[in-house]
C-alpha cells in the first residue's frame, strides 16, 4: 500500500505540466483532486501503521509527533518556497516546469526507497 500510495501522490503534478490552460485544469482537477485525496490517505495510514509496528511501544508518541511535526514544518515552508521557485521559473515556463521539477524529485524519492522492492519483483 506505501508503494503504491507513493506512486499516486507521485503522479499528481504530471498532468499540470501538460494542461496549462484555465479549462483545462478545471475539467481534470476534480479526477486529480480524489486519486490525490486517495493517494494521500493510503500513504499516511500506510506510514502511521509501519510506524507503531517499528517504533518500540514507550516511544509511539514521540515518533508521532515527531512525525507530524516534520510534515507539517516541511509542507507550510515548501507551499512558501514553491511560489518563489515559481516566480524564478517564469523565463523557462514557470508552473508546468515547477510541477515537472516536483514530479522528478518524488519520484526519485520513491524509486530510490522502494528499490529493493523494486528489484524483487
Amino acid at each position: 500500500v506505501l508503494f503504491w500510495s507513493s506512486i499516486i501522490v507521485s503522479f499528481s503534478p504530471i498532468p499540470y505540466c501538460f494542461f496549462t490552460s484555465a479549462l483545462a485544469v478545471k475539467c481534470f482537477a476534480p479526477f486529480e483532486f480524489f486519486l490525490n485525496g486517495i493517494g494521500w490517505g493510503g500513504f499516511y495510514l500506510s506510514f502511521m501503521t509501519l510506524l507503531f509496528r517499528v517504533v518500540p511501544d514507550k516511544k509511539t508518541t514521540l515518533a508521532f509527533s515527531v512525525f507530524s511535526c516534520v510534515i507539517g514544518m516541511s509542507s507550510a515552508v515548501f507551499t512558501f518556497l514553491g511560489g518563489k521557485f515559481a516566480l524564478l521559473l517564469m523565463p523557462y515556463g514557470g508552473f508546468p516546469v515547477l510541477w515537472g521539477i516536483g514530479a522528478g524529485l518524488r519520484y526519485l524519492v520513491v524509486f530510490s526507497l522502494f528499490k529493493k522492492c523494486l528489484i524483487k519483483s
